[in-house]
């Protein structure tokens, strides 16, 4: 049997669904994938809202929590990490290879954007909090995009989040806008080593900003 697994619902990680389950996969993916899958999602910042998909997309069998397959003679842990990039990202670990797929919530040499519908800063560096201590330090992390990364790479971006995190909480508290907060250049200083992909600086400022001004007074 093929199994295809999506890692959450964005449009560039389910596109393929349909020809796959012709083919005669079973798609697999978090409850949320499933359900976010069936109906429009409009963009709160305004941007493209993502169509609903048919049925076909949609995944057959769900999780809430984890998910183990064991095949080929490998042992294989689908986890949610909630509110993180979205609230339905399920990374991917294959025990006996020591490979961390880690999908769009790592995205190595690019940001990762925290998509305001169900993800959160907060939850993307709860993500890197949990995943950590399950790896070593010989693991291969395999981004969503960017090139293979190790645990090092991980727990820098970890650090790059926490930092951007007191930062903007900072602006926010001293009262900046948004369009004051960008000018403010808050990545700046990471943008050479993390700046280098689809994501620019001003669109994570942006989305962490409105993330954290939810709740920052």
């Amino acid at each position: 049997m093929r199994r295809v697994i999506s890692s959450h619902w964005h449009l560039d990680h389910i596109g393929g669904n349909a020809t796959f389950a012709k083919q005669g996969a079973v798609i697999i993916g978090h409850d949320n994938t499933r359900k976010r899958l069936m109906t429009q999602q409009p963009n709160p910042l305004g941007r493209a809202t993502q169509r609903a998909f048919a049925a076909e997309f949609w995944p057959t069998i769900t999780f809430k929590d984890s998910l183990s397959l064991h095949f080929n003679g490998e042992d294989i842990d689908v986890l949610h990490l909630p509110s993180a990039h979205t609230d339905a990202d399920s990374v991917v670990f294959f025990r006996k290879a020591n490979v961390l797929f880690a999908e769009a919530v790592f995205n190595n040499t690019n940001y990762t954007r925290v998509d305001l519908r169900g993800g959160s800063l907060d939850g993307m560096i709860a993500a890197y909090d949990k995943l950590l201590p399950m790896l070593d330090d010989k693991v291969k992390v395999v981004p969503g995009r960017g090139p293979i990364g190790t645990k090092r790479d991980l727990a820098d971006y970890r650090e790059v989040m926490i930092t951007l995190r007191e930062r903007i909480t900072r602006l926010i508290k001293d009262g900046k806008t948004l369009p004051e907060a960008i000018a403010a250049k808050p990545t700046e200083d990471f943008d050479a080593r993390w700046a280098n992909g689809p994501i620019r600086p001003n669109q994570l400022v942006e989305e962490i900003y409105s993330d954290l001004k939810r709740t920052v007074r």
